[in-house]
């Protein structure tokens, strides 16, 4: 036995110790020369045993996937693929099912490398051999076609398509007599077959299965206007007979059970039709046209079959696909022209969302459908739908006792397609969408004789009702027709589940469409008391339309005030109830948009909140994403209620010290809302408790991080300093400044610039001392300004540190300055002075311009300072001249207090339940940019030191003369503005 066999036999076996090792050491072998022919060579021996042949073949494909493209690293060669080809052509009449499927899958993957350049015989010997006598080569030739023809239909390049259209032309024709032969020739023995594995008949079917499956790649991706061709025009007529008679004679072969291989053969058959129709409409759908009729005959044929006697011998996902396919056809653009109310032209919506003309073959359609469906019949399928597939089945019951919490879970998302009772929701909603004139009458027909129907009929006419309730709002006043029938089931003396589920989802559907408000406080009223419910699917309902009836835009927290409270305490007691994970979200999501809407008046429940919030979050501790809402949930509190949650403080602390611990696991899903929720504790504190700053040494590991974590960290320390005042700064402070030291050089623009803020904030707060502390980042600063060649992204935010710095305490900035150029060589602070006047202009943001200006403002008034600044003294004088046309000009006019100055007393903002905005204020009145006015401070520098005049006559006349004017200068009068 050779290596690569031996390895192939030991990775089918079960024994870990033996397939592991053998299954690396396939891997290994996969760049070897060869290896894949050997593999190839195995599987066409007949010798192994079938497991070792599939092991094999399945090798093969994994490598085909990895080597075969020529561009691939380590490709396979040509000469190898050559003897591949051959010897996989040998392969095809595989007599296991189950390998010769994975030969086609392997066949079509190359096919689609190589087909028609380097494997040109491989369709023309399949199309021969499906015309072979012999049943095994022709059915293993049509599943090798299959699989071919479904890689190829995907290709999109030109070449590619004209490939697959030659090969369209050279095999449809074929397929289809053999379809058609095969079809007839098992439909005739249906009715008279003794046994439901019958192999002749299993034999048809599978030709015809497989024939199918081919025909219906060629025909939507290989064919070009199908209304054209005579040829696909009669198989689409053929297509839909076949249905029709297999689905008729189903009944003859369901006596052998549903699970016989004839009756699945014959399902899939009448599925793969449906298919074939179903991407034809889809694809062509102006060439659907030309069976559009014969079609809605056939699907809606076969609903109303479904009802009369026998039909429950009709396969369900059937049913499931003609009602889809009649709402595609109701609801195809293509077929629903629009009459331009301007020009009058009849336009259509195009596959692509533009608007055109209406080809007469849209208005074709259009006529046909509303030739069909007459007014009878739609009255017949809506009374066939509300009584037959609205209605709630044994099975629905069932699974309401036995998991009440997944009930109702398969109309979600697009699911509904596989549901029968949902399928014929959405089938309804299309018939009103098209036909809403004739249909609102019938549905208030409907809703007439619903009195004296049973709980599940009535339950289906008032589902029908809330599904078409976009429509009827027009037609049926939910105050006075619906309210009172609610109001009615609701108070009888006996408690009917159904019909309570059923008046929540009718409530949630007419909130979103029309309610007047005199109504809204009754269905709180009812939506509350139904949260209450004994039954678990009844309170996820009544909590599904709260939740609609909150996100309204018509919601008034006024009209929901008195059931406030309620309702909270019900939703904690629902969450607590409550096992499945999703619903806990809806219940979490619920409470968020409660909190959102109320807003401070929700204060009342924070007692009842707070004494299941820590119960709540050790309950869920191995579910990420539960506790990640919860988290939002908190943070949405403290974010609504300020000051007024600071009670929850406690739990919330615990929960920030699992998100942002590293270590944690469940930190992958809670890092950013965890620090969401720091930030939003420390806006809504007062003063900063013990807890509060003990844990702030858990921002540091943060800092370290890359990501959005890193900008978040940064925000809850900036946080932290305007809470906890010099406090933060004694405990943490050198720790905090070595960390921003050693972080700025590698920190992206938006991390600098918030960097910079809070160093900023801090000099702003604690002057001389906070640059001290803050020294490393300060001398970065001036380095990066001072020895830069070209403007950074992060140039504004470092000369307004270094600005700021000089405000605070120019001889410490000197200082700093003398050592970095004992370091470089050089005079670092001249160099700074001469790249600030350079790039004045490149500062952007005019808070840091003013800063900028006030910066030296305060330099010339120093000592220490002046002998670098006064031989640039022009340059100052630009820089004032430039800021007063900035701050002290409007519209042409003169005004004396610059725009940035803000009042003393401020107007109260609206959010004054977060306490942060105060101290932000406390902050903005601290900082020089908003309390000193620019031009007086120009003035009183300039007055203050009368030799600063003799240093004018460098200085430009023309800006001389405007500074002067500037200077004297009263509220109002005209100047023009020079920059």
């Amino acid at each position: 036995m050779d290596a690569v066999l031996n390895a192939v036999v030991c990775a089918t076996s079960q024994d870990p110790r033996v397939f592991k090792p053998a299954v690396d050491q396939l891997q290994a072998w996969e760049v070897q020369r060869g290896y894949h022919l050997r593999l190839v060579e195995i599987f066409a021996s007949q010798e192994p045993e079938i497991p070792i042949r599939w092991m094999a073949i399945v090798c093969f494909k994994n490598g085909v996937d990895k080597y075969w493209r020529r561009t691939a690293p380590n490709a396979l060669s040509d000469e190898e693929k050559i003897q591949i080809r051959e010897k996989l052509l040998t392969c095809i009449a595989e007599p296991s099912l189950q390998l010769a499927k994975q030969v086609a899958i392997v066949i079509a993957r190359i096919a689609r490398q190589d087909v028609p350049m380097d494997w040109p015989v491989l369709l023309p010997a399949l199309l021969q051999n499906v015309r072979s006598e012999n049943a095994l080569l022709q059915s293993r030739c049509l599943l090798v076609l299959y699989r071919i023809t479904k890689e190829m239909a995907s290709k999109r390049l030109s070449g590619a398509r004209a490939v697959f259209r030659e090969l369209t032309e050279n095999s449809f024709s074929y397929l289809v007599q053999l379809w058609i032969r095969e079809t007839v020739a098992s439909i005739g023995v249906l009715a008279t077959t003794a046994s439901g594995e019958d192999p002749a008949i299993v034999s048809h079917l599978e030709l015809a299965l497989l024939a199918l499956k081919s025909l219906r790649q060629l025909l939507v991706h290989g064919t070009q206007d199908l209304h054209k061709n005579p040829a696909c025009v009669e198989f689409l007529s053929y297509n839909i007979q076949g249905a029709m008679q297999l689905s008729s004679n189903r009944a003859a072969v369901l006596r052998f059970g549903a699970d016989s291989t004839i009756v699945r053969l014959v399902d899939k058959l009448m599925i793969t039709c449906c298919k074939v129709l179903s991407d034809v409409l889809d694809n062509h759908p102006d060439s659907f046209r030309v069976c559009l009729e014969p079609f809605l005959a056939f699907v809606t044929g076969e609903v109303f079959a479904s009802a009369q006697v026998g039909g429950q011998s009709k396969n369900p996902r059937f049913l499931i696909f003609c009602m889809n396919l009649i709402r595609a056809v109701l609801l195809c653009s293509n077929y629903r022209p629009v009459q331009n109310a301007t020009t009058g032209a009849i336009q259509r919506v195009n596959d692509n969302g533009k608007t055109e003309l209406a080809p007469p073959d849209a208005l074709e359609a259009c006529e046909i459908l509303r030739r069909f469906f007459t007014a009878e019949l739609l009255e017949a399928l809506t009374s066939l739908l509300v009584s037959r597939f609205l209605v709630l089945t044994a099975e629905d019951l069932e699974e309401w006792q036995h998991n009440p919490e997944n009930f109702g879970c398969d109309e979600e998302g697009e699911a509904w397609t596989f549901g029968l009772r949902a399928s014929a929701e959405h089938l309804l909603v299309a018939m009103m969408t098209d036909f809403s004139e004739p249909m609102c009458p019938i549905i208030l027909r409907v809703l007439e004789g619903a009195s004296a129907a049973d709980t599940v009929q009535k339950d289906a006419v008032y589902n029908a009702l809330g599904q078409c309730s976009q429509y009827l709002h027009d037609w049926i006043d939910f105050g006075t027709v619906l309210l009172p029938r609610i109001a009615a089931e609701l108070s009888a003396p006996a408690g009917n589940a159904i019909m309570h589920r059923r008046a929540c989802i009718l409530c949630a559907r007419w909130v979103t469409v029309r309610m007047s408000r005199e109504c809204r406080p009754t269905v709180f009223q009812i939506l509350i008391s139904m949260l209450g419910s004994s039954d678990m699917v009844v309170r996820l309902a009544a909590l599904d339309a709260l939740r609609n009836c909150m996100d309204d835009f018509d919601f008034v927290v006024e009209d929901f005030q008195p059931f406030v409270e309620n309702a909270f305490e019900r939703l904690l007691r629902l969450l607590a109830d409550l096992t499945e994970s999703d619903r806990k979200l809806r219940v979490l999501n619920t409470m968020e948009i409660m909190i959102e809407r109320v807003g401070v008046k929700m204060s009342f429940a924070l007692p009842a909140f707070s004494s299941v919030l820590p119960q709540l979050w050790q309950g869920l501790s191995a579910i990420g994403l539960l506790q990640t809402s919860i988290v939002k949930l908190v943070t949405k509190v403290f974010d609504t209620l300020g000051a007024l949650a600071n009670g929850l403080q406690g739990a919330a602390l615990q929960m920030i010290s699992v998100s942002v611990n590293l270590e944690d696991p469940a930190h992958v899903y809670l890092l950013e809302d965890g620090l969401q929720l720091w930030q939003a504790v420390l806006r809504s504190s007062t003063a900063p408790s013990p807890e509060l700053l003990a844990a702030f040494p858990r921002v540091f590991p943060l800092l370290q991080r890359g990501d959005e974590a890193l900008l978040l960290s940064l925000k809850t320390i900036e946080g932290y300093l305007l809470l906890c005042e010099g406090a933060l700064l004694q405990q943490h402070g050198p720790p905090l400044a070595s960390c921003f030291a050693s972080l700025i050089d590698s920190l992206p623009s938006e991390g600098v610039a918030r960097l910079c803020k809070i160093v900023d904030s801090a000099m702003i707060l604690y002057g001389v001392d906070a640059l001290r502390l803050f020294s490393g980042t300060v001398r970065h600063a001036l380095m990066v300004v001072s020895l830069m060649s070209d403007a950074c992204s992060s140039y504004t935010y470092f000369v307004s540190l270094a600005s700021r710095a000089c405000l605070v305490s120019t001889p410490d900035v000197l200082a700093i300055a003398a050592e970095l150029s004992s370091a470089n060589s050089c005079n670092v602070f001249n160099l700074f002075l001469e790249i600030l006047f350079e790039k004045f202009d490149v500062i952007i943001k005019e808070y840091s311009k003013k800063l900028v200006g006030l910066a030296l403002i305060h330099m010339l008034t120093q000592p220490a300072a002046r002998p670098a600044l006064l031989p640039m003294f022009p340059g100052v004088v630009n820089v004032f001249i430039t800021l007063i046309n900035i701050f002290h000009c409007r519209s042409g006019s003169f005004i004396a207090v610059d725009y940035l100055v803000r009042p003393a007393s401020p107007p109260n903002d609206l959010r004054t339940n977060q306490p942060e905005f105060d101290r932000i204020k406390a902050l903005s009145g601290k900082d020089a940019v908003y309390c000193a006015n620019l031009r007086d401070e120009i003035t009183k520098a300039l007055r203050a030191q009368p030799d600063l005049m003799a240093l004018m006559h460098p200085v430009d006349p023309a800006v001389r003369a405007q500074l002067e004017e500037a200077l004297t200068l009263r509220d109002g009068e005209k100047m023009i503005p020079t920059y």
